[in-house]
């Protein structure tokens, strides 16, 4: 009955589940070797006292950390083996040991039951620290203590053993050994062992301090001498060693009720498990924020923002701030509004310079009054839009007239905005012949330039400064050249507009376009294909005098549409 006893304490230990992180205890039980002088089964007399001390830590419901210490003492001999040698021999020993290790135990149950769900509203606490629920929609968890909780252990340790043999030799030693062999095992025995405990156990609660235990845990052993010998017995093994104990332990420290690793003292929530960062409250997100209070609360976010993401750290959560990665301003939803002129930076042509609405936010003055300041407005005498910064699409060609070498006239944005009638891959304003498909080798043409000259001088009309407005006596050349044309039907014409130096581009650009494009319709008027023309301007890049482009003379003659005749 005494060996049944003792088997029950080997396999199975009884404790609390503590509310308090820590604990302290006292154990008492019994040591069984486990070597070459273990005859198990008929060897369970063998097994000797032990006790012990502990003190634990509990992580969280489900792990917890032990150091222990245990001392006692290890028997084993060859009387009660089967075997004949063994039993002639009756080698014996006895072997008093202190041990020392950390451990790990595992509850894969958790020390609390399952958590218990109340549907309700959290809306105040008492001075008694009770929850206080409320019909709503806001689930609260509230634990329970187990009653028992099964747990496993393994750690590491170190064994101090001094073992005492008594090899029997009264009557003289036994043939099966010499005294070589024990020679060799009193100099090679060691008394200081490594150790790994792995065990199981079953913990109760008596109290809301108190628990009562029973364990069993091995140690796999890292010496052949915790019985001091190894060549007598010729032994290929390590020996282990078994310690199964009662134990009594008591918790201590400040009380976390809901387990959540925050005392009850400084629990907002101390019968809900929450997070330290809110305070023992539940947060999912573990971002501070109670969950009664995140409007995000599966995304970690500041408490600034409720809880949500704000990247830019502007107390605007990333979900409702138009500039998420840039620092902003309530009023601006998010958004900065760096000089503080009322218009948020994306809005604003001069984010860091004050201006009115009227300039986008610009300072200075708007020459061409088209809402671009003229300090960010690339063509400041010409009406624009903000999308090409000032600027206008004259032809509407998806290209600013700033960009444009040929902004009056509708062409490819390959070719800079210019046409190319014959589709030769030349622009027609560098093209002798745009009417016809030629190669860049020839300017444009089929053949040798000099095959497509017509031998008619060029006729030149003259403009006003500024305008489209040619000369009167311009209706002169006009005339001569339909008198051209219409007695030459294989003739065609190129009409090249220009201007003078005195304006800025794209406007002189244009300008030039649109006095070329003046003498086109003209001519159309009169009955001329418009097939056999291309509309060409340089705006004021070809001066007609260019050893004195500034004088006054210069600038009258620069003002001029050229018209050249080819085959």
């Amino acid at each position: 009955m005494k060996n049944i006893i003792w088997l029950i304490f080997f396999l199975f230990s009884f404790s609390m589940q503590a509310q308090r992180p820590w604990e302290i205890g006292l154990g008492l039980g019994g040591a069984y070797y486990m070597g070459e002088l273990d005859p198990f089964p008929k060897a369970i007399g063998l097994i000797r006292p032990a006790g012990s001390g502990l003190i634990r830590f509990h992580l969280n419901n489900y792990i917890s950390l032990r150091a222990d210490g245990t001392a006692g003492y290890l028997a084993g001999n060859e009387a009660s083996y089967p075997n004949i040698l063994n039993a002639e021999r009756q080698i014996s020993f006895r072997t008093p040991f202190l041990d020392g290790s950390g451990r790990m135990e595992i509850y894969p149950f958790g020390r609390n039951t399952p958590l218990q769900k109340n549907t309700g509203t959290v809306q105040s606490f008492d001075r008694t620290r009770k929850l206080s629920i409320q019909n709503g929609d806001t689930t609260v968890l509230q634990p329970k203590a187990r009653l028992i909780s099964p747990y496993i252990m393994a750690g590491g340790g170190l064994t101090y053993a001094y073992p005492v043999v008594d090899y029997s030799i009264d009557d003289g030693l036994h043939p099966s050994f010499t005294t070589t062999d024990i020679d060799k095992d009193r100099a090679n025995r060691s008394f200081w062992m490594l150790h790994v405990p792995i065990g199981a156990g079953l913990r109760i609660r008596l109290s809301e301090k108190m628990s009562l235990g029973l364990e069993g845990a091995f140690r796999i052993n890292f010496s052949d001498y915790l019985d001091g010998l190894k060549a007598v017995t010729k032994s290929t093994a390590n020996d282990w060693y078994f310690v199964g104990q009662i134990t009594l332990s008591r918790s201590f420290g400040k009380t976390d009720r809901d387990g959540d690793g925050v005392a009850d003292a400084a629990d907002k929530c101390p019968n809900t498990p929450g997070s330290k960062q809110a305070f023992g409250c539940p947060d999912a997100d573990l971002d501070g924020t109670i969950d009664a209070k995140d409007k995000c609360p599966d995304v970690k976010g500041p408490r600034t923002s409720m809880g949500c993401p704000d990247t830019d750290q502007d107390g605007i959560a990333d979900d409702a701030d138009k500039c998420p990665n840039l620092p902003g301003i309530e009023s601006f939803e998010g958004c900065p509004d760096t000089d503080s002129d009322g218009i948020p930076d994306q809005d604003d042509a001069c984010p860091n310079d004050a201006g009115p609405a009227l300039l986008k936010g610009c300072p200075g003055l708007d020459r061409d009054l088209d809402g671009v300041a003229d300090k960010v407005d690339a063509c400041p005498d010409m009406a624009g839009i903000a999308l090409y910064q000032g600027c206008p699409d004259s032809d509407g060609d998806g290209l600013a007239d700033n960009n444009d070498n040929c902004p009056g006239i509708k062409g490819d944005a390959k070719l800079k905005g210019c046409p190319d009638g014959d589709g030769d891959g030349v622009a027609d304003r560098d093209d002798l012949c745009p009417t016809m498909a030629g190669s860049f080798s020839n300017s444009g043409c089929p053949g040798a330039v000099s095959m497509y000259k017509a031998g008619v001088p060029f006729k030149a009309l003259y403009f006003n400064s500024q305008k489209q407005d040619w000369f009167e006596t311009s209706y002169a050349t006009l005339q001569e050249v339909l008198e051209v044309l219409k007695e030459n039907p294989s003739f065609k014409i190129k009409i090249e507009g220009h201007t003078d130096n005195s304006g800025e581009l794209p406007a002189n650009q244009l300008l030039s376009e649109q006095r070329a494009k003046k003498c086109f319709d003209y001519l159309v008027s009169k009955g001329i294909d418009p097939t056999r023309m291309s509309v060409s301007g340089f705006g004021a890049s070809r001066p007609a005098l260019m050893s004195n482009p500034d004088s006054s003379q210069a600038r009258q003659l620069s003002r001029r549409v050229e018209i050249h005749f080819f085959k």
